[in-house]
């Protein structure tokens, strides 16, 4: 059997190389050779000190770092079960699983506990329950304000699309796509006003990236 698969292989190269033009061929064979090239080099890179990595960081951090994202799955999974089988929820939730270590990942290296003025900033999209757990915000708090209660983080005004959370930082989400970067440059040139060593960041999807507002903030952020 494998000879026989080894022989089909062959016989499908063969006819795409009869299909293919030369010159495409060749552009193939080069783009292949890149990607190997890529992928020796990356690995030689482990080899110098040249970013942040995880063998930097002590084990309780680790471990606290794997808690919070195992923290997101469990409450994206259990809001999903709850939409589903829940006819008195109110909320409506865009879920975050699947990119948990992301949001960890930045927020571990921020500061998230202390006065207001020493805190870094957070500004969240249209999935801010990952980014707000991981920034420190209240788990019972959030869902309650997912679900419109007065128990809430903002008294259930904002339900998901507005969730914001001063203590830690997190400002919040938006109801719309693409401002998050507009006020988090502004947030930079308080920063930067005051000679603060705070940073704003702020996450965001595709969508985010092809709008006005997030140009605008690159090209007003150059300015900082």
């Amino acid at each position: 059997m494998p000879d026989q698969i080894r022989e089909e292989t062959s016989q499908e190269s063969s006819s795409l190389d009869s299909v293919l033009p030369s010159s495409r061929r060749t552009f193939f064979k080069t783009i292949a050779g890149a990607g190997a090239a890529v992928s020796l080099l990356s690995k030689s890179a482990w080899g110098q000190e040249i970013g942040y990595w995880a063998k930097d960081l002590a084990a309780d951090k680790l471990t606290q770092m794997y808690t919070d994202i195992v923290r997101i799955r469990w409450h994206e999974r259990t809001m999903v079960d709850k939409m589903i089988t829940d006819t008195k929820y109110r909320g409506y939730n865009h879920f975050y699983a699947g990119q948990e270590a992301v949001a960890v990942g930045v927020c571990a290296a921020l500061v998230n506990k202390g006065p207001f003025e020493q805190l870094d900033l957070v500004y969240s999209s249209h999935r801010p329950t990952g980014h707000a757990i991981a920034k420190g915000v209240d788990m019972k708090k959030m869902a309650a304000e997912n679900d419109f209660r007065a128990t809430g983080l903002n008294g259930g005004y904002g339900g998901e699309m507005h969730l914001s959370d001063k203590s830690c930082g997190f400002i919040g989400a938006d109801g719309m796509i693409g401002p998050g970067h507009v006020i988090a440059t502004g947030s930079a040139f308080a920063f930067k006003a005051r000679g603060s060593k705070q940073v704003a960041v702020v996450f965001a999807g595709d969508g985010t990236y092809a709008t006005p507002h997030f140009h605008a903030a690159l090209n007003n952020g150059r300015r900082c």
